[in-house]
């Protein structure tokens, strides 16, 4: 090793080289499709799932226990937020009580309402609005204050549509507008993005109460209750992804299923956005493996360029060596140290140098304007990548070599003088790889460039190895243009009088598969 010092220099660095873009390349698609699953995720922030419960008098409480003891089940260890919506029945609005037909309002109650409006004028109702003079502090959007030519401060009675007993006296403490009609809270109900709803009575509303002054008012008489989960998905990857799909189709079920008379209409966008996600990210990742599986190539074939010189420059001593006594255990125990020599400042600097390659990358201006954040991702996926492109770098210069010092030296020594001719050579094999190349590509292109996925659901190998296997077709068809071209060679600088040329035409088209890489 120190007497080839330069070779063995140039082996350690396209070990160091192969083995760095073999595991900033695992990183990379694994980056890309992780950070694309997270983008779309973090956009789908309003994704949960819309559950309308319809209570029975009395059976709020044990309700929500249900309903809390199915989400557990559902969502694990994944955090979830509540919020409710409930609304009232008709109340007609002042001075309306003796009319053939009454303009009416409605109560209601949302949690977390802040987060989803924005006040006009006034402030929130207080959660204790419910005061000893049985006034109830309430907010009003700023369209059915208007009709209903209320401010701040006004305080005014309304009376039941049905039970004409019930009265509520009312304090208005503020009025407010949706940030947002199509926001999940309000359900897709006219009656609060636009103050009024207009069907066989004109409704104008809701009063809205503060959540804990509606239980205290209307949980008795029971009703339908809106809920709505939501949470943050952003830190799923597609495991977790598809197993919080499955979870939350077995709670739906599970609730739709309760017989004591509560219904729970459920309805959610998990398991068909897991279902779509999952397909998504399988075909990305098929598709990187496009490009991928080409530079594997290429880099598995650099380090094999190496290590064919490496064994041509071991194979005369190590003959010697069996000659003067050595066993083929001690010549395989030598080849595989030196191999791993060779092979280790790629093993230990390949999967440190991966990331800080990938972050270099992210900043050039191509990647940098996509936002996308490159990252090597696990460390132990990289030092297993490099472990195995270690065993492979050592077995491709053990292997030859060994095979090649089975003889005494003489023999060792004619068969170099000989030269060899490729195992492809005259068999057809490299025609019927390009055949397969082509059937491949054109597989491909059938699919405009995103591959398939398989019936079974994993990443179709035949496709995404296509344009591997061209190239590789491509390189084993050149075999057969070796011997051809360097015999034309040889003999045309035979003719002409300068030495190096008609020398080194001679090796060639002696030695073909020597100098075919």
């Amino acid at each position: 090793m120190v007497g080839d010092r330069t070779l063995v220099l140039a082996a350690c660095a396209t070990a160091l080289f192969a083995t760095t873009v073999l595991a900033a390349l695992v990183g990379y698609a694994g980056s890309v499709t992780r950070d694309g699953l997270h983008r779309t995720l973090a956009q789908k922030a309003q994704i949960g799932a819309t559950i309308v419960v319809t209570v029975l008098p009395g059976q709020s409480a044990e309700t929500n226990k249900q309903l809390e003891q199915a989400l557990r089940r559902g969502y694990g260890d994944i955090p979830y937020r509540m919020e409710s919506a409930a609304k009232s029945d008709s109340y007609t609005l002042p001075g309306q009580e003796h009319a053939a037909h009454p303009e009416l309002t409605r109560f209601a109650a949302y949690t977390g309402m802040d987060r989803h409006a924005r006040l006009a004028s006034g402030r929130w109702p207080a959660a204790t609005s419910d005061d000893a003079g049985g006034i109830a502090e309430a907010v009003l959007p700023s369209a059915a204050a208007r009709h209903m030519k209320v401010k701040p401060g006004a305080v005014f009675t309304v009376h039941g549509r049905v039970d004409k007993t019930s009265t509520i006296r009312v304090r208005l403490v503020g009025v407010f507008d949706v940030r947002s009609p199509e926001d999940y809270l309000w359900h897709g109900d006219p009656l609060v993005t636009t103050g009024a709803d207009q069907q066989n009575y004109t409704t104008y509303g809701p009063l809205v109460l503060a959540p804990e002054t509606y239980r205290k008012r209307f949980s008795a008489a029971g009703g339908d209750v809106t809920w709505f989960v939501r949470n943050d998905l952003s830190h799923l990857d597609v495991s977790g992804l598809r197993a919080l799909g499955k979870r939350a189709q077995e709670s739906a079920n599970t609730l739709r299923k309760y017989g004591d008379g509560t219904t729970f209409a459920v309805s959610s966008e998990l398991p068909d956005l897991a279902d779509q996600l999952s397909r998504a990210v399988l075909v990305a990742r098929s598709t990187m493996f496009v490009p991928v599986l080409q530079l594997i190539l290429l880099a598995g074939y650099a380090w094999l360029l190496v290590a064919r010189l490496l064994a041509d420059h071991r194979r005369t001593e190590l003959a010697l060596m069996r000659t003067r006594g050595a066993g083929m255990r001690q010549l395989a125990g030598l080849t595989v140290a030196e191999g791993f020599t060779v092979v280790l400042p790629g093993l230990l600097l390949g999967p440190l140098l991966a990331d800080p390659l990938l972050r270099l990358a992210a900043q050039t201006p191509a990647v940098r304007a996509t936002g996308l954040r490159l990252s090597a991702g696990s460390p132990g996926t990289l030092w297993t990548v490099a472990g195995i492109a270690a065993v492979a770098f050592v077995a491709a210069v053990t292997v030859p070599t060994l095979r090649a010092v089975r003889g005494t030296f003489v023999e060792t020594e004619a068969a170099i003088s000989r030269g060899r001719r490729s195992a492809w050579a005259g068999t057809g094999a490299d025609l019927a790889l390009l055949l397969v190349a082509g059937l491949g590509v054109w597989q491909l292109t059938r699919y405009n460039s995103t591959p398939s996925v398989s019936g079974a659901g994993g990443i179709d190998p035949f496709i995404v190895s296509g344009p591997a296997l061209a190239l590789l077709a491509g390189g084993v068809l050149m075999l057969r243009l070796v011997p051809v071209t360097s015999r034309a060679a040889e003999r045309f600088t035979a003719r002409g009088r300068g030495l190096a040329p008609a020398l080194g035409a001679r090796q060639v088209a002696r030695r073909p598969l020597r100098y075919a890489g």
